[in-house]
């Protein structure tokens, strides 16, 4: 008959004395599994950085904005963060996909974030694809067009400037950036 070990230790397997007991390593808990005492992996968004753990719950969140699918971590070196344009606000995260894509009209440049950091485009620009990562995702209104509203998704956003008005920059983000005409002109 197999020893049975004490609380944070377990027998390796083929082991039968007691004092082949061992701690069970970090990443790791011990259990008890069909009376034998062994030791359990710490589950994938986890981690544990100290030996001799009896609990699942010494296991370690990993953190917001970060994912990890590696069973047995012993440190937060094995999370990954979002990537810029994404967000995950909750913990333990198991999976890239618990990452959020900052909407349409929005943006984001670092990685790592917890809560929805997304900033949305500037007035006389508009962004129609989501998880986007910079500023410069966002596209200008035409010229003879202006958008006077923040986060546009579409370039149905851009308004032509008024009859007798014209603009010949792009991104314009005010009815005011159109101009008038010169004398005879239209």
């Amino acid at each position: 008959m197999p020893a049975v070990c004490t609380v944070k230790y377990a027998l390796g397997e083929g082991n039968t004395r007691e004092d082949d007991c061992t701690l069970c390593a970090a990443g790791t808990y011990s259990t008890i599994v069909e009376s034998c005492s062994v030791c359990q992996d710490c589950p994938a968004g986890k981690y544990l950085d100290s030996t001799g753990s009896d609990e699942a719950s010494d296991c370690d969140d990993c953190l917001c904005g970060k994912y990890s699918i590696a069973t047995a971590a012993t440190s937060m070196d094995t999370f990954q963060d979002c990537v810029a344009g994404k967000y995950a606000p909750g913990t333990s995260n198991v999976m890239e996909s618990a990452c959020q894509l900052c909407a349409m009209g929005k943006y984001y440049t670092l990685g790592g974030q917890c809560d929805d950091p997304c900033v949305s485009c500037d007035a006389g620009k508009y962004l129609n694809t989501t998880g986007s990562s910079a500023a410069t995702d966002c596209e200008e209104c035409n010229e003879g067009k202006y958008s006077e509203g923040v986060g546009s998704i579409s370039e149905d956003t851009c308004e032509d400037c008024l009859a007798g008005k014209f603009s010949s920059e792009i991104g314009n983000g005010n009815e005011t950036d159109c101009e008038l005409c010169l004398s005879g002109k239209y």
